[in-house]
């Protein structure tokens, strides 16, 4: 429990924008990117980014889409292959991926993959509601994944924070912090800082457009063959707990 706590308290502190905070990247979709100095990485030379808009689309869509690992790859950028490792058979507990990742230059060295450990905290009952996705690097995944070749790194996230506040039913506010000790020697700093400011950008404006998508394809009956309605019909209980959730969620 001690443990879960501070993990939160690190994580809404992480997700603080600040005056003195440098906007370096704005997209034409609305995604506001920022430059942190300040962290709590272990590594001296930690990239810290924060990511932060608006989300047209329902939180209840917006979860199930991130819930499914083994789809990343047909919407998150750059995502080459992707698997659970395990789930703690908990609605709200912890989740363990595997993400390998192709970045968007032909370089062979370029190649990178990462696993994470995520806590996830309903916070919906409070006076400001929120789902917070809390992620951090697994130092012992606890089933090994091989990479795709030799010349793939392993990638380091000190923190990867998600915050999720409903604003309506059909808009959330979405704010994400990454925090990453960069490993690649021949890349230089500004190019990893660029592919990481595409990736935020992008990754949002693709999950608000796929969650919009899944809703409208499972209300109007359309979606029979789509594989992210298929997996919200195998799992109808998680169907059921958000719409109890959100249904006594004030916004």
């Amino acid at each position: 429990v001690q443990e879960a706590h501070e993990m939160f308290k690190n994580a809404i502190s992480s997700l603080q924008i600040t005056p003195e905070m440098e906007i370096v990247a704005q997209s034409a979709t609305g995604v506001f990117t920022y430059r942190s100095h300040h962290h709590n990485c272990e590594c001296k030379n930690a990239m810290k980014l924060i990511s932060d808009t608006i989300l047209y689309a329902p939180l209840l869509y917006m979860l199930a889409v991130v819930r499914d690992v083994g789809l990343y790859k047909q919407w998150i950028p750059f995502v080459h292959d992707s698997c659970l490792l395990s789930n703690h058979n908990d609605d709200w507990g912890k989740v363990d991926f595997w993400c390998h990742f192709l970045p968007p230059f032909s370089l062979g060295y370029s190649q990178r993959d990462v696993c994470l450990s995520f806590q996830v905290f309903d916070c919906l009952g409070e006076e400001k509601p929120c789902v917070l996705l809390v992620g951090k690097n697994m130092r012992n995944p606890t089933v090994t994944v091989k990479m795709r070749d030799k010349k793939t790194e392993r990638m380091t996230f000190c923190q990867y924070v998600i915050r999720l506040c409903p604003i309506s039913a059909t808009s959330v506010h979405v704010t994400v912090a990454t925090c990453t000790c960069p490993t690649l020697q021949f890349t230089p700093r500004p190019v990893e800082e660029w592919v990481a400011q595409q990736l935020l950008s992008d990754f949002l404006s693709e999950w608000g457009d796929l969650a919009t998508h899944v809703q409208r394809v499972r209300m109007q009956r359309e979606g029979k063959n789509d594989p992210h309605v298929k997996s919200l019909e195998r799992d109808p209980k998680f169907t059921e707990f958000m719409e109890q959730r959100l249904s006594t969620t004030v916004y």
